[in-house]
């Protein structure tokens, strides 16, 4: 006999609908919904009961280096997904940090061995693609084909920053092989100049940061990404929108049928910079400004919903995948969220 479970009574969540019903899983495998089905090997009553699907985060960052701080964030792979599974997400997507000199394939498996041994959840891993090579574009299908289909491509901070070419060269690797691009948008050279201009001042409180990184820096990068990925035919993800500047740009993409999704925070939904209290030096956990028109703009589409910590563990995040105002339902085919 195989190994069944039955889920009775319960009132089930799916990507189209909320219905009683019960669930029939077998090896593991959802394989039917209905009702009247004989008793498995096991049954659990779910009478009085909601059935959701496990959620899949898309952007966790355990254990993961901060080389400017010479610090790791402070959930490791246990932790972390202890505490995923505690709130209800089954699957978590992690990252990979390309070193300079390494291959993708060495980054993967410098990562896979420290997932491996702690993990409690199903997982995956973006690759964080920073030293853009010939062999590294020429591991890029491989990565594709292996289980690996989307990289990080940062617009800003050293080390890690890819210039325009090397996010063209990227981005048309991967969209000629099945993958996806997942940036931070940022415009280096305007938060390196602003940074600079703060420091100079004296100007160092956590109020600053924010005036380091105005709108304008995020949606112009924003603007750029989208303008090279249409360049080469490559679908993107636009990492943690924070502005409506951004998500105003994500949205006449979108409009225009290209192949753009994004995410966001929810500190960027419901906080301004009025968090930010120069006089006593507090200030939120965001790492970037924050917009509350963003709400205006993402409002009324269809969301991708997640958790995740960036760069402390009680920061939670959910992605937004921007819909169509029509509510119509956009999957590119990668592991970048579920539908709520």
């Amino acid at each position: 006999m195989p190994n069944e479970l039955l889920i009775r009574g319960g009132t089930l969540v799916t990507a189209t609908d909320t219905r009683a019903g019960d669930l029939l899983i077998r090896d593991g495998k959802i394989v039917e919904i209905g009702s009247g089905f004989e008793p498995s090997s096991r049954t659990i009553d779910a009478t009085g009961k909601i059935v959701l699907p496990g959620g899949i985060d898309t952007h966790v960052h355990l254990s993961h280096p901060i080389d400017a701080l010479g610090i790791k964030t402070a959930d490791n792979f246990h932790t972390g997904t202890v505490a995923a599974a505690c709130g209800g997400t089954t699957t978590i997507i992690d990252f990979a940090l390309q070193r300079p000199g390494d291959s993708l394939a060495q980054t993967r498996q410098r990562r896979l061995s420290e997932v491996d041994s702690e993990a409690v959840i199903d997982y995956g891993l973006h690759t964080i693609v920073t030293d853009v090579r010939d062999e590294t574009i020429a591991e890029v299908g491989p990565s594709v084909h292996e289980g690996f289909p989307s990289f990080k491509l940062m617009m800003t901070y050293a080390g890690k920053r890819l210039d325009d070419a090397a996010l063209l060269k990227v981005m048309e690797a991967a969209a000629a092989n099945g993958g996806i691009c997942y940036l931070h948008c940022e415009n280096d050279a305007a938060v390196t100049h602003l940074v600079r201009r703060h420091l100079d001042r004296g100007e160092t409180g956590p109020y600053y940061h924010a005036k380091s990184r105005p709108a304008s820096v995020e949606a112009e990068a924003t603007h750029r990404a989208i303008c090279l990925a249409e360049l080469v035919g490559a679908p993107i993800c636009i990492a943690h929108v924070t502005n409506s500047g951004a998500a105003n740009v994500i949205a006449n993409a979108r409009e225009k049928g290209l192949p753009v999704v994004s995410e966001t925070c929810p500190q960027y939904l419901t906080l301004t910079e009025e968090v930010f209290d120069l006089a006593h030096g507090r200030s939120s956990c965001a790492a970037h400004r924050c917009d509350s028109k963003v709400t205006k703009t993402t409002c009324g589409k269809r969301c991708d919903r997640g958790r995740s910590n960036r760069l402390r563990p009680t920061m939670h995040r959910f992605g937004s995948a921007i819909r169509k105002l029509s509510g119509e339902t956009t999957s590119l085919g990668y592991p970048m969220g579920y539908r709520a």
